[in-house]
């Protein structure tokens, strides 16, 4: 297999686990900042069996809230260079996608592949998901249904290897925690979201699950992860987990987003697929393989 991967950051990091164990496949990886240079000319894209997307311009809530403009038109400017990238070749296409593309739950009912791009979207995220929403109808323009699928991944966390500082959940707690000057740490949002997590080092069975299963799969496939938890449940336990006696207070509450977002993922596990870790043991590799990739 030759793939061209396009994206760091947490999910393409998990990708790399896939080929870095598998001898018999190759992969390219690219990122929004040289992908001009593939469109015609430098990597010959017609040698490639997959093109993989994992690649945004993204933000926590509040910086979704104050530049969701500017948000939405550098990920406008990507889409189109991906669209670049993809007219110039004729293999399978993966296009992993955030669960902000799903609605608003008023039900607190999990969000199912039908329901994508249905209105309300969640507000704080809401430019940054329409320019996903758009990718998902460019690319649908461009390929045949039975080469595409949209993959929409739970919240990621884990190891990266994007120079970008990380914006999820557990990077900024952790980060918060080596920063503190006292024994409390303040978090945005109110804690009484719900949410799921899966470790990113889950990516590369989930891809090997997709390869294996891909006429099985519709164009659009949820996986979750771990089981719906609150936020500050999921604060606590990595708090735990490090073995620190912190307080965590959580402060303006407007930027807690959608107060429910846990996606239904029936399908993969009607199909066999489950995640390899608990959410404890994920937090656990996470955090000792964060200390041995740290200068001493």
């Amino acid at each position: 297999m030759n793939a061209l991967l396009i994206g760091k950051g947490h999910i393409g990091t998990g990708l790399l686990h896939y080929f870095e164990t598998n001898k018999n496949s190759n992969v390219h990886v690219a990122d929004s900042l040289n992908l001009e240079s593939l469109v015609g000319k430098g990597i010959p894209l017609k040698k490639f069996n997959y093109v993989i997307i994992a690649a945004a311009v993204t933000g926590g809530v509040e910086h979704n809230v104050r530049h969701g403009v500017t948000l939405y038109q550098d990920n406008s400017k990507l889409n189109q260079l991906l669209a670049k990238v993809i007219k110039s070749t004729e293999c399978q296409v993966i296009n992993f996608v955030p669960s902000c593309v799903y609605p608003v739950s008023s039900t607190r009912g999990k969000s199912r592949p039908d329901l994508l791009g249905i209105e309300p979207l969640e507000s704080t995220s809401r430019l940054f998901a329409e320019s996903q929403l758009e990718r998902i109808e460019i690319l649908n323009s461009l390929v045949n249904s039975d080469m595409i699928r949209h993959i929409v991944l739970t919240n990621v966390f884990g190891l990266s290897n994007s120079s970008k500082p990380n914006s999820h959940f557990f990077d900024h707690l952790l980060s918060s925690t080596k920063s503190r000057s006292g024994d409390t740490i303040v978090m945005r949002g109110s804690g009484t979201g719900v949410r799921d997590f899966i470790y990113n080092k889950e990516i590369a069975g989930i891809f090997e699950f997709i390869l294996k299963s891909w006429n099985e799969l519709g164009m659009v496939t949820n996986f979750a992860g771990y089981g719906e938890i609150v936020i500050d449940a999921a604060a606590q336990l990595l708090i735990r987990t490090l073995g620190l006696n912190i307080k965590v207070i959580f402060d303006k509450p407007e930027l807690q987003g959608v107060s429910y977002k846990v996606l239904d993922d029936s399908i993969v596990r009607n199909l066999g697929w489950k995640p390899l870790y608990t959410l404890e043991g994920a937090l656990t590799d996470w955090l000792r393989l964060t200390d041995e990739s740290e200068p001493e």
